[in-house]
């Protein structure tokens, strides 16, 4: 075992930090990187695994109730989907979709975009630029992000809970609240 990490860090809606354990996270794929968010509180942090284990890159904008998080495959972009509820958790649900980008030990927000849904699941694919992004509806879109462009809408009957690439890129799971696993072909664009 390396040593531990203290991955305790997280921060309010403020910016202020404050002490809650991290409820999932995720590696960059040269495992340099760890990227994790606190489910029921605000924010997320990203740290560094090559210097001291306690240091955590502090975003600005930090993002509402993240609920997945995703790192490209050149692990030059970070994608959080997020759930912003209105009203407390009975109003009307939003949500926004940010795209991190990483040079070095720098992050910063590089894209984002506001919903009327809110984000379950986000994960890139492994042999192409593709990201998909699992709505709260069900709908999952696939987004080229190296020339921001939508290419296609996969649908669901219930909300997605879980996505995954396979299979060089060209596999797509998706796991939702139904608990049915769903799994389409995908053309790399």
């Amino acid at each position: 075992q390396l040593e531990p990490l203290n991955a305790a860090l997280t921060f309010n809606e403020y910016g202020d930090p404050f002490q809650e354990s991290i409820d999932d996270f995720t590696l960059s794929p040269s495992g340099e990187l760890l990227a994790g968010r606190a489910w029921f509180d605000y924010g997320f942090g990203v740290w560094d695994l090559t210097v001291d284990s306690n240091i955590v890159t502090q975003l600005e904008d930090q993002p509402l109730s993240v609920a997945d998080l995703a790192f490209s495959a050149d692990g030059r972009l970070l994608a959080t989907g997020e759930l912003w509820p209105l009203g407390g958790w009975v109003g009307p649900e939003r949500g926004g979709l940010r795209l991190w980008q990483i040079d070095g030990d720098v992050v910063s927000l590089f894209r984002t975009s506001e919903l009327k849904q809110y984000v379950g699941a986000v994960a890139f694919s492994t042999g192409s630029p593709l990201l998909a992004v699992g709505y709260s509806s069900g709908d999952i879109n696939l987004i080229n992000v190296q020339e921001n462009r939508y290419v296609s809408r996969l649908e669901t009957v219930s909300g997605v809970t879980g996505l995954a690439f396979g299979g060089n890129g060209r596999l797509l799971a998706a796991t939702t609240r139904d608990g049915l696993t769903h799994i389409w072909q995908t053309d790399s664009p």
